[in-house]
């Protein structure tokens, strides 16, 4: 399959999914920060489970489109983001709350455009 027709098949799946397209800051802020709690409370119970799994997929979702998208179709080269090799879902979720939390007036736009802003902010190429 060429190149260009897997990214559209790929990013057509996104622009589709009515799940997607209704994911904007304040509901995955909201989300991510319910992870958070999780893991600041030694795995909390009094966090909503769904919200902590829904942030997680999300992120690690974002993060492994991007990284298919640099090995695999080679669409992004350079990469937007250089991650360390030993880097955890926990820290990729704190680098996207991070951001939302310190880009307010963003957070209107939508969570999959300011997970890959957050995470370049956060894992800048050298």
């Amino acid at each position: 399959m060429k190149k260009p027709t897997l990214f559209l098949l790929v990013a057509s799946l996104f622009i589709a999914s009515p799940v997607m397209a209704d994911i904007d800051g304040n509901k995955l802020l909201d989300n991510c920060q319910d992870a958070i709690t999780y893991w600041e409370n030694n795995n909390s119970l009094s966090v909503n489970f769904s919200s902590v799994n829904f942030c997680i997929g999300y992120i690690s979702g974002a993060n492994d489109l991007h990284k298919t998208f640099v090995s695999s179709v080679g669409c992004f080269d350079p990469p937007l983001y250089c991650k360390p090799s030993s880097y955890t879902v926990e820290q990729l979720v704190r680098a996207v709350v991070n951001f939302l939390k310190n880009h307010p007036e963003d957070l209107h736009f939508q969570g999959s455009v300011l997970t890959m802003s957050a995470l370049k902010e956060a894992f800048p190429c050298p």
